[in-house]
């Protein structure tokens, strides 16, 4: 990093400030070994809320209080990782007899730290906080180098940058150590990860804003667009880069690239990108691309040979990379470009990478978000709706989870053999009148006889040639998903003219993908009931309990296990017995106990999901199959059963029940097997006094319980 010889002229907060723009980190400036913050520039967010969390501040006090006590120990820099995941170092300072030091970093340096944390803000431990909380200020590196060069900067103050420290303490009229306050909380461990012989060796040389040449009112500029991009959607972020650089570099073919799996994917694009099916040939693994990211410059790829060379094009590529992986590119397509521009070019994708990865993983929770919360109104809506309103349902809901403006819902019709509109949205049933015979002929028909989804960005890219006018479609972008139970193949959803005008992609697919077997198995058991007669449709329902039967339940299940195993998808399944029920029947009678048992049967129905697949398995026994269900979720569905059993008023007298769980392992992957587990987890609810839950637990499990 070049001094920046003005610093004189600098408060030490600003100049703190200016350090930690320059880097991209935080520094955070605290007194003695384990007392207060005295100045804070760029902190981490999640730092902020961990640290100030009961539950979370003697994990943070595990790492960085007595990081700092041990700085002081050793006499020298100390690199670690936290708890959260964040690479740090602490730099011990001694001024005026007083002991002080400066935490830098607290950055994410590899993909995976920051992944982990963004599952433990998903799923885990780190619920209870918000996303905004969160994410509003996330730092990433693209390795502990970077950290470990910072904290190398300000181990070496110069006399003006000690004067401004030496001004900003007296300024501050400190306390006596025992007076402060604690901000990081004094905990000595010899498990704070501090490595004190790591070797880390700077980056490529040259590549910071103050390296560039640029005049004040430049870099002003450009660390103006560096800190909106996080107030940004990410989209939105892309789009705004490639203007930025054709706007400061006179550049008009662009292309900004995203990472997926192997490949590349064109974000946003600009001029003659924009016109071209543009694909890079490279692989994102590729070593080159790393390798130019840290040399500062960029890959040339050039057209083969032609008649006339002069017309020959090329293109650089950038490389984007956070945490020593490759997560995007910028193309330009404008030829060769001079070194100095490289340079800057090289500066501008290094500075931008950790905030677009950001906003790139902030839009999947965000959509996991999504997802949850409207996968819960679909169980509930469906719990409550009509049969002939299950149909629009379905289709509202797609609809609303792809932000679509039009969508359609065909189902395979048997007699015809052809596929037929159940509902639509956006679009009048009537307006495809004209062309009935040939419905989903362009796109579901192929769909729903490869079992494969097509995802288009325009019709051309597919093949395709545009529908009728009467249709009115505003886009080109569409999704045609298959609609399967097993190996049945049910039908298609099609989705088009998205809300925001982009595309659909593989994120929208994953949507689809994680909520299809619910969507499957409602629609299923929908047209079962509405195709069969009145003789098939007792074959399969209890006539006293109005539940399913245990044939269609042991057929259900059977394809719900071949379903998880093949997807990864958890699945549990429960046995549920009245508890006394022999001696309701003998104290009250039959038509009493015929009676109870129907209660129960209504109180199953209002405590399950829409998905869920309750049976009267004979007797007094009941069963449900719980698609997607841990074996967590399932108890506490389990629990809310029984609770609500035992809150039912009954004739006579109070009912309860006693349950057991199972869920599908690679061990209870039958439905033999896993309705036996069930069932003895049932008994073990029994012999436990009735009117409990419990789980299944293999016997090799208990044998090593009791020896230990």
């Amino acid at each position: 990093m070049t001094r920046d010889k003005s610093a004189e002229n600098l408060a030490w907060t600003d100049y703190q400030e200016q350090l930690a723009a320059e880097f991209g980190l935080s520094v955070v400036l605290v007194e003695g070994e384990d007392s207060s913050v005295l100045a804070s520039a760029n902190n981490n967010s999640i730092c902020k809320n961990l640290f100030y969390s009961k539950e979370f501040s003697p994990a943070c006090a595990k790492f960085c209080g007595s990081a700092v006590r041990d700085a002081h120990k050793a006499g020298g820099i100390i690199h670690s990782k936290c708890h959260a995941g964040l690479s740090y170092s602490v730099t011990p300072l001694k001024i005026g007899g007083r002991k002080f030091a400066v935490i830098t970093g607290r950055a994410f340096s590899t993909t995976k730290d920051y992944r982990d944390a963004t599952e433990r803000a998903m799923n885990g431990d780190w619920r209870q906080f918000t996303p905004e909380q969160l994410f509003s200020n996330i730092l990433l590196s693209s390795s502990r180098k970077d950290v470990a060069q910072l904290a190398a900067r300000v181990e070496i103050l110069d006399d003006d940058e000690k004067h401004l420290l030496d001004t900003f303490l007296e300024s501050q009229k400190l306390s006596t150590p025992e007076e402060i306050s604690e901000e990081i909380p004094a905990q000595t461990s010899a498990e704070s990860a501090v490595n004190t012989n790591s070797e880390m060796s700077p980056p490529a040389k040259g590549l910071s804003l103050s390296s560039l040449n640029m005049s004040p009112e430049q870099i002003v500029e450009w660390r103006s667009l560096f800190g909106t991009l996080l107030d940004l959607g990410y989209q939105e972020a892309c789009n705004r880069l490639l203007e930025f650089v054709g706007e400061r570099f006179q550049l008009k073919d662009l292309a900004w690239l995203e990472r997926v799996g192997d490949e590349f994917k064109v974000v946003a694009s600009s001029g003659v990108l924009a016109t071209l099916d543009f694909k890079m040939a490279m692989p994102a693994d590729d070593p080159r691309l790393l390798e130019s990211f840290h040399r500062g410059t960029s890959i040339e790829f050039r057209e083969r040979p032609t008649a006339d060379p002069s017309k020959r094009r090329s293109i650089q590529v950038f490389s984007v990379t956070v945490g020593e992986k490759v997560r995007g590119a910028l193309v330009v397509g404008n030829g060769s470009i001079d070194r100095p521009t490289k340079k800057r070019l090289s500066v501008f994708v290094r500075n931008v990478a950790s905030d677009l990865e950001i906003l790139r993983l902030r839009k999947q929770i965000d959509r996991q978000s999504l997802l949850a919360d409207a996968v819960r109104r679909f169980n509930e809506n469906l719990r409550s709706a009509e049969a002939e309103d299950i149909f629009p349902l379905i289709s509202h809901f797609c609809v609303e989870l792809m932000r679509a403006e039009r969508g359609s819902l065909l189902l395979y019709d048997d007699e015809t053999n052809r596929l037929v509109i159940k509902a639509t949205i956006g679009i009048q049933p009537e307006e495809f009148d004209h062309d009935a015979e040939n419905i989903g002929d362009r796109v579901a028909r192929r769909v729903w006889e490869t079992s494969k989804a097509a995802v288009a960005h325009d019709l051309a890219s597919v093949g395709l040639k545009p529908a009728v006018p009467s249709r009115r479609y505003k886009s080109e972008t569409f999704i045609s998903y298959p609609i399967i139970v097993g190996k049945k193949r049910m039908g298609v959803l099609n989705v088009t003219d998205r809300i925001d005008g982009t595309g659909y992609d593989n994120f929208d697919l994953e949507l689809l993908d994680t909520f299809a077997p619910q969507l499957a198995i409602a629609l299923d058991r929908l047209t079962l009931k509405q195709r069969a007669g009145k003789f098939e449709q007792l074959s399969i329902t209890d006539t006293l309990t109005g539940l399913l039967n245990r044939r269609y339940l042991q057929a259900r299940l059977s394809e719900e296990i071949k379903r998880s195993a093949r997807q990864g998808y958890p699945m549990s399944f429960m046995m549920i017995d009245v508890d006394f029920f022999k001696e309701y029947n003998d104290q009250f009678t039959h038509p009493e106990g015929d009676k109870a048992l129907q209660l129960v049967a209504e109180a199953l129905k209002s405590t399950l999901r829409g998905a869920d697949v309750a049976a009267r398995y004979g007797g007094e026994e009941f069963s449900i199959l719980l698609p997607q269900t841990s074996l967590a979720e399932a108890l506490t569905i389990a629990e809310r059963i029984r609770k609500k059993v035992e809150e039912t008023r009954f004739p006579h007298r109070g009912v309860t029940v006693s349950i057991g769980l199972a869920t599908f392992t690679s061990e209870l992957s039958s439905p033999e097997a896993l309705i036996s587990a069930a069932d003895q987890a049932l008994f073990d609810a029994k012999k436990a006094g009735r009117n409990i839950v419990r789980t299944y637990v293999p016997k090799r499990r208990m044998v090593q319980r009791l020896n230990s």
